[in-house]
């Protein structure tokens, strides 16, 4: 199964705060994730990136051609 969504070792800092740190995954098709942590984890900065909101400094995040991502 091919994946919708894929990261590979993406890396984000805001400011003096490193919140994604060489972060791999893989969403496929019919795939239920759940994201789990503190606050101020970078819980919904995950989700920004996975949806094409926010950019990463380092690493790569490939998508499906046409992939519409809602988030809630």
């Amino acid at each position: 199964m091919a994946n919708l969504i894929a990261a590979e070792r993406i890396s984000l800092a805001l400011g003096t705060s490193q919140l994604l740190d060489e972060v791999s995954l893989g969403v496929g098709t019919g795939d239920r994730i759940g994201i789990v942590g503190r606050n101020g984890g970078g819980k919904t900065t995950l989700l920004s990136v996975l949806a094409g909101n926010q950019s990463v400094d380092t690493g790569r995040l490939t998508r499906t051609g046409g992939l519409a991502v809602g988030l809630l």
